[in-house]
């Protein structure tokens, strides 16, 4: 199986790439480093076959599903995590709205796109890498992106994140820190090691203190983009 470097959320990875859908997705991520990687994602093969077998995943899903686990596994050795979530990018700032599959976060983001235009751009709308480097909280594009395949390969520092959930009114307010680890637990993927599981634990701490967490409520209307929009970089729209 042929190995290849790639460079995702600024760390250098060597990866088993032997299904097209997995090589498609990373192409823009390859990166021809010359030093030992931080990190190898090879020896899937039992992984592939129990995802084929249990979740009847096609080889090349299975792959791809596969490869993602095993890197944010290895992110929190490297102050990261993912967050599952629909990342967009305005203004050197990076958005995130989290929520469960089927509430609605591509379709917020979308609003930003419909009314920022060329302004804004998704960085990732399924699965956006978090790291913290030197005291900052950045999100990063990744090759996991889910089915729309919408990333980009950089590193944008976080402005706000928002719980989205759907509602009849617009309205958007801030979350209390202690109320926001546990939601925000139930949005990433848990390591494999107790150690990881307490570095993650300390990092998602770290990370409410940080960045401001919203609660949001919205339907699909300009007037939603708006709300958002302004709490969460603290500007007017028009």
């Amino acid at each position: 199986m042929p190995k290849e470097k790639y460079r995702i959320a600024g760390l250098n990875v060597l990866m088993d790439v032997s299904g097209e859908l997995t090589a498609i997705r990373s192409e823009k991520y390859k990166y021809n480093f010359s030093s030992t990687p931080d990190f190898e994602i090879i020896g899937m093969k039992s992984n592939i076959e129990r995802m084929m077998r249990d979740e009847g995943l096609t080889e090349q899903e299975a792959e791809y599903v596969a490869s993602g686990a095993r890197f944010y596994n290895n992110l929190v050795s490297f102050g990261g995590f993912m967050l599952h979530s629909s990342a967009v990018c305005y203004n050197g700032k990076a958005y995130l709205f989290t929520a469960d599959s089927g509430t609605g976060k591509s379709t917020h983001t979308s609003l930003w796109k419909k009314y920022l235009t060329d302004k804004a751009f998704i960085l990732n709308d399924d699965k956006p890498a978090v790291r913290l480097i030197d005291g900052k909280f950045y999100a990063a594009g990744t090759p996991w992106s889910g089915k729309t395949d919408q990333n980009e390969n950089v590193l944008v520092e976080i402005g706000s994140v928002a719980f989205l959930k759907r509602g009849k009114e617009n309205k958007i307010s801030p979350l209390n820190p202690s109320l926001a680890v546990l939601p925000l637990l139930s949005q990433t993927s848990f390591p494999t090691s107790s150690e990881r599981v307490d570095a993650l634990s300390k990092l998602l701490e770290q990370f409410v203190t940080n960045i401001p967490i919203f609660e949001l409520y919205c339907d699909i209307s300009e007037q939603a983009f708006i709300t958002s929009f302004e709490k969460m970089t603290n500007q007017n729209y028009r």
